[in-house]
């Protein structure tokens, strides 16, 4: 499977400005599904972290005066 092959991911923010109410947040979590940690986007900011790690992007809200912008993807081993 293409997934197992995923070490590292990456997002590297370029929306400048963005507000904590906005949402968007890069979350992590533990092995109850809950919310450990999160990182805010922000511009010119790379974030790497190991894909073993459960996580999702929380949602924007609808009133997030800009998009947020982001460039991901993943290293992998082949």
């Amino acid at each position: 499977m293409e997934k197992e092959h995923r070490r590292l991911a990456y997002v590297f923010g370029f929306t400048p400005e963005w507000r904590t109410d906005w949402g968007g947040y890069l979350n992590f979590f533990d092995e109850r599904g809950d919310i450990t940690w999160g990182l805010i986007p922000r511009f010119n900011v790379l974030n790497l972290f190991a894909t073993r790690h459960p996580h999702a992007v929380g949602q924007v809200a609808p009133f997030a005066g800009a998009p947020r912008l982001s460039i991901t993807g993943w290293y992998r081993d082949q």
